[in-house]
Formats: C-alpha cells, structure tokens, sequence
C-alpha cells in the first residue's frame, strides 16, 4: 500500500505538470508534501526495521517462553530489554532523521538555536499580522523558493 500511494502521487504530480488547465497549488504542494514524507520514510526504512526487528525478537522472547520453565530469569531480562530498546529506537530514529533528510540537519542544527528560531518566528509573525498583504506575499515567496528547490 505504502509503494501503491507512492506512485500514485508521483503519477498526479506528472499529470499536473502535464495539463496546465486544471492547475491547483494546494494539491500540487499536498502531492509534494506527500511524495517527500514518503520518500523520507523510504529512506529510514532500514534503520526502523533494525529497530522493531530487535524489540519484536526481545518481546516474542518474553511472551512465548512460559512462565516456571527455569527461565524466568532471561524473560524479565528480555522484557527488561525491550523497554530499554524502546527509549533507544526513539532516540535512534530521531538523530537518523538528518542523515536521511537533510533539510532536518541544514535548518536545525541544534536544539537551542531551533528554539530561538521558532521564537523568532512567531515574534515575526505577531508583528506581520497588522499587514495582510506582507504576509500573503511572504507566502508566495516562500512557496516560489519551494519550487526552485523542490523536495
């Protein structure tokens, strides 16, 4: 199904830029928005099936070994396991995304500095309230600057 949306979003996406009379800019942008999440997902499948492949073997350890069988012992170790590697495969996944997306990487170097951004950002945009055509232009630059670049 994942492959199926894949494609299917890339052939609307060729379509759209075939046919220039039913042209959409929010499903265009939705269509690369969806196509770049996908890809990213495709990109961090080996890393996310690394990870649930160990917590899957640590909790089948735990679930299909029976209770009282002399091996109590390696079953609350493999479960013990398991809740570690959760917390690990958070942590794994999250410092993968900007190898496999570096615009993650590029934008955010850091914590603190994406903290200061984001405030910074919504003082902006507190102060751009008052004038609707700055934002709506802002807007359309941004998007302008998508498409010189796309995902």
């Amino acid at each position: 199904l994942f492959v199926f949306v894949l494609r299917a979003n890339r052939r609307n996406i060729e379509k759209l830029k075939r046919s220039g009379s039913s042209y959409s800019v929010a499903r265009s942008f939705q269509l690369q928005e969806n196509v770049a999440i996908l890809t990213l997902l495709t990109r961090s499948a080996k890393p996310i099936l690394f990870c649930t492949t160990t917590a899957f073997i640590l909790f089948c350890f735990y679930a299909f070994v029976p209770p009282n069988s002399g091996y109590d012992t390696a079953r609350f170790f493999s479960v013990a396991l398991y809740d570690l590697w959760l917390a690990k495969t958070s942590v794994i996944l999250v410092l993968c995304l900007p190898y496999y997306e570096p615009k993650f990487g590029k934008n955010i170097s850091c914590t603190v500095l994406g903290h200061i951004m984001r405030r910074n950002t919504i003082a902006d945009l507190s102060r751009q309230e008052s004038n609707a055509d700055a934002v709506t232009n802002a807007y359309f630059n941004q998007l302008a600057r998508h498409w010189e670049n796309p995902i």
